[in-house]
């Protein structure tokens, strides 16, 4: 998360799969505006309290049916309203505008979704020319969620994805891969 915010300053940022809003306040230290997207409202509710600078209690859970509370404290996460958006959407069918983000993150999507090709697709349309893409995967592809014919790279996905990449390979532009871990 420090390597996003240490990032070059964008006009606009987008987080896809924004969660209770960490890489969004991450990602305001580098941009003037941040769109946080999550198909979850919950989330987002949970993210705007943290984002506002509140703390936030909640269940958490310690074994089966046993819960405890807990409190997330927002610590740096504030950022203030008018330079964030968080929108309940669809990151596979975002309604965002093409070619508005400089940047564009998806951590922890792109096998999470039930098409991993269709996410790379929307980052891509929502890039503006000579922006960014930040990426992480764990590549921890579930039947339930992606199946088979949809997964990228077989035995090393990891490295279809940069050849993807570098290449455009069903994109509409083709990228440097700057950094890769």
């Amino acid at each position: 998360l420090q390597r996003v915010a240490s990032l070059p300053r964008v006009a606009c940022a987008v987080e896809l799969g924004s969660s209770t809003g960490r890489v969004v306040a991450e990602l305001a230290r580098a941009a003037d505006h941040v769109v946080g997207l999550d198909v979850s409202f919950a989330s987002l509710l949970r993210a705007r309290q943290l984002l506002d600078g509140r703390p936030l209690r909640y269940a958490r859970r310690t074994s089966g049916r046993h819960y405890t509370f807990a409190t997330i404290e927002p610590g740096d996460r504030a950022v203030p309203a008018v330079r964030r958006t968080l929108v309940c959407g669809d990151a596979l069918d975002p309604p965002l505008l093409p070619g508005s983000a400089e940047r564009v993150v998806a951590l922890n999507v792109l096998d999470a979704v039930s098409n991993p090709m269709q996410l790379l697709r929307v980052m891509d349309q929502l890039c503006a020319e000579d922006g960014e893409l930040v990426l992480a995967s764990p590549f921890a592809w579930q039947s339930a969620v992606v199946e088979d014919t949809h997964r990228l790279g077989g035995s090393d996905p990891a490295a279809d994805l940069a050849d993807l990449l570098e290449h455009g390979r069903g994109l509409g532009s083709r990228y440097e891969l700057v950094e890769r871990d």
